[in-house]
């Protein structure tokens, strides 16, 4: 039974083709060019020979085979585009001889090294050299192109048949002991990095070298880290089940990847902790090395299962289900009309190829915002995400994760984005345009929320008022007209509105202008309304309240409250001020205060100290706790406290102070809160 079980990204493969050969695989496949080429070796009495399949990616079909007897191949590469490398070991004693092939892509012989040796590892190219070792005990390397030999260089450690690894021009040799031999290019000797390792283990897979170091697994559980210049022991890392042992490392960016008993591992290069770790039924096969491509880390398990694991995370992508347990690393290829695939082979001898899911980094590579995004959000990275979906204008989705991580500001922006492009239905619209403007004006952004409700009128059909007010210069008592302008900036027609000013440092209570029967779209009208200052000083609070009807017949009412200045004498009179005092999203429907704002704090604070948060919260203290707390955090504050001030002026000058500093008025949340 073969099922593919989809662990969270939405993609589920599908197969391109399986076939089963008559023998398992005896080395990991290779692919070259549009051939995959699978290694089985016959084991009966009768005939021993090792077989190398060359199958078509598009179908899986045989295109050409080669045979030879009384070998195993131990190892393949495709060393350029028309020429593959085959190292051949012998199998009997007597027959059998070991060797180093190069084959064209038709399986036609180029040439044949052989020189009386039994096993041949597998080999690893640089430049226009072959490196390999033979009979574990000596560096053979080869020219490429016509296979003559150049140097055999003993070595004094008994080298497994794991390929050598090249990089930095150093060779770095794998060995069936507690060690790693390092050669530089030309043979000669650098090091022999002896590791501490209990009795027994072997540091027999090929390494990897990444700047300057050299990370090795060993067959007792442990990752050594060594340096490439002299062997120095950097760290060493024991990992899943004491003394079983592990594949081939993989590197990929700042991680190592090792399969385990237990599972896959990820290690940080730096300093070989942990950094996650992938649970498994069964055990990863230590010839199963990790494959890792664009973020996503692939790798088969006794446990008959091939798994997609997120790079960065070590989440499980998907994972797909083979007949028989797989002891070999995936393959990634491209079958047919350029899809990508997956192959896995099993203990059957069955190579299956499945359409590899692209990866999101794959996804982004290509533009692919949308899916991007749901994968970025499959894994936990709701930001990478957010952004994605912003790019793919799926703004209702950006919101909805914006809103999760607490970023109104972005979230806001993703809602008028969203409100912009949603045409059909009108009180949708409307909606998304109120909740921006709610958002806007909890981060205290005052313009931005009035062009959001203004936004939501116009889809509404209703009137959306706005006001200024201005005056000559206000002085104790003595009476003055403060000029009111109202203008209609919605689509529809306001009606019964008029305008009341009331404070306590005014006298008379609540003062009201002649109601306006109607304001049309687009019009603007002049009230006029007197008040007379009883105390003098450069807050004295007014609140303004604006009432009407819309188109509805619902009642409107947005409030703001003003720190006025009032000169104690007329020769202190000030030159007049104007404010637009309802509007620039100051207001909010339905008689929400929300006072406007020279600066708005960072987006990450939170929305509990809008002013009308604060102001409900400092209610429930008394006139000595505000004392106590002005005099402790505030001290410009206190200092403005007179001898007979009552409590609730106190309580506007503090809000005054906070709306002026916003920094202030997140410390002041933060106490409350």
């Amino acid at each position: 039974m073969r099922s593919t079980v989809n662990l969270g990204n939405g993609d589920i493969p599908d197969v391109f083709w399986s076939i089963k050969l008559s023998q398992p695989l005896a080395v990991p496949p290779l692919v070259a060019d549009e051939l995959l080429l699978a290694t089985t070796r016959d084991t009966s009495r009768l005939a021993q020979q090792a077989v190398l399949h060359a199958l078509g990616l598009d179908d899986g079909g045989v295109r050409w085979e080669q045979s030879f007897e009384y070998v195993m191949i131990s190892g393949l590469l495709q060393a350029t585009g028309d020429c593959i490398l085959v190292a051949l070991t012998s199998t009997d004693m007597l027959r059998g001889a070991g060797a180093l092939l190069a084959l064209d892509a038709a399986g036609e012989e180029r040439w044949r090294w052989t020189a009386a040796v039994q096993r041949v590892s597998a080999p690893a190219v640089a430049g226009d050299m072959v490196y390999f070792t033979v009979d574990t005990r000596a560096l053979v390397i080869l020219d490429l192109t016509s296979g003559e030999e150049r140097a055999r260089v003993p070595l004094d450690a008994s080298a497994s048949l794991s390929a050598p690894a090249l990089a930095e021009g150093v060779v770095c040799i794998p060995c069936r002991g507690p060690q790693l031999l390092a050669l530089d290019t030309n043979g000669s000797l650098r090091w022999r990095g002896d590791v501490d390792a209990p009795k027994g283990a072997w540091l027999d897979k090929t390494p990897v070298v990444v700047d300057g170091r050299v990370f090795a697994t060993s067959s007792a559980g442990t990752v050594h880290a060594l340096g490439l210049k002299d062997s120095a022991s950097l760290w060493h890392s024991a990992v899943g089940p004491e003394g079983k042992a592990l594949t081939a490392p993989v590197s990929a960016g700042e991680r190592i990847y090792a399969g385990a008993r237990d599972g896959l591992y990820a290690l940080d290069l730096s300093d070989g902790h942990v950094v996650w770790h992938f649970p498994t039924a069964r055990k990863i096969d230590p010839q199963a090395r990790p494959v890792v491509h664009s973020g996503v880390v692939y790798v088969t398990c006794h446990d008959h299962h091939l798994y997609a694991v997120d790079a960065a995370m070590g989440k499980g992508l998907w994972l797909y289900e083979v007949e028989r347990r797989s002891e070999l690393p995936p393959v990634l290829a491209t079958c047919g009309a350029a899809a990508p695939c997956v192959i896995v082979a099993d203990r059957g001898g069955a190579l299956t190829a499945i359409a590899r899911p692209l990866s999101a980094a794959e996804h982004e590579a290509a533009g692919h915002w949308l899916e991007a995004a749901r994968l970025r959000e499959t894994l936990g990275e709701s930001a990478c995400a957010a952004e994605h979906y912003e790019r793919a204008t799926a703004w209702q989705e950006a919101a909805r994760l914006w809103g999760a991580l607490n970023r109104p500001l972005r979230q806001a922006a993703a809602l008028e984005q969203q409100a912009l492009v949603q045409q059909e239905d009108a009180q949708a619209r409307a909606e998304l345009w109120d909740q921006a403007a709610e958002l806007y004006a909890g981060m205290w952004q005052p313009e931005k929320a009035t062009e959001a409700q203004r936004a939501a009128a116009h889809c509404r059909g209703e009137p959306f008022v706005t006001v200024e007010m201005e005056h000559a210069g206000l002085v104790v008592d003595t009476e003055t007209y403060l000029k009111f302008t109202v203008r209609n900036e919605g689509a529809g027609i306001a009606r019964s509105l008029v305008i009341r000013a009331t404070g306590e440092g005014f006298a008379g209570g609540v003062r009201k202008t002649q109601r306006l029967l109607t304001l049309r779209a687009g019009q603007a009208q002049q009230q006029w309304l007197h008040v007379c200052p009883q105390r003098a000083g450069d807050h004295v609070q007014m609140e303004i309240t604006l009432e009407y009807a819309g188109s509805s017949g619902e009642t409107q009412t947005r409030q703001q409250v003003l720190d006025l200045a009032v000169a104690a004498t007329p020769a202190q009179r000030g030159a007049g001020a104007r404010y637009t005092i309802i509007g620039n999203g100051n207001i909010v429907g339905n008689g929400n205060v929300v006072q406007a704002t020279k600066s708005a704090p960072p987006e990450a604070a939170s929305s509990a100290f809008t002013p009308a948060a604060l102001r409900a919260r400092l209610q429930r203290l008394d006139s000595v706790e505000i004392k106590s707390l002005c005099l402790d955090h505030f001290p410009k504050v206190y200092d403005k406290f007179a001898r007979g001030l009552q409590r609730g002026e106190m309580l506007n000058l503090l809000l005054a102070h906070c709306r002026r500093n916003p920094e202030d008025a997140a410390r002041l949340a933060s106490y409350l809160s």
